[in-house]
């Protein structure tokens, strides 16, 4: 263990992460509403929610991606998996699509 971080080291680190953390939340908001209008086209059109060929073949590049990056392919399966039942959901806030696994309402 190293302990020669000081804590203003440790503070600024927690800092940058949390700069990250809200980076990503921007991300993901900006990719659910992309996913909103891809399950808008998807219902206009009489299209199948989830597309098993593009799925697969998104999940297969994310992880190789991940695994490149020195991720593990398994964490990225998880996080591009999250609640992948959503997809089969109506709500009375609307229609259910999933795009790269992740769901957003429409």
């Amino acid at each position: 263990r190293d302990t020669t971080v000081s804590t203003e080291s440790l503070d600024m680190l927690r800092r940058e992460i949390d700069e990250l953390d809200n980076e990503l939340l921007e991300i993901l908001n900006k990719r659910m509403a992309i996913s909103r209008r891809i399950g808008q086209y998807k219902k206009e059109h009489s299209m199948k929610v989830v597309q098993i060929g593009r799925h697969d073949q998104m999940m297969t590049r994310r992880m190789a991606a991940a695994k490149e990056m020195g991720m593990s392919p398994d964490f990225m399966r998880t996080i591009m998996s999250v609640n992948p039942s959503a997809s089969r959901l109506t709500s009375s806030k609307g229609w259910w699509c999933v795009v790269g696994g992740l769901w957003a309402a429409s």
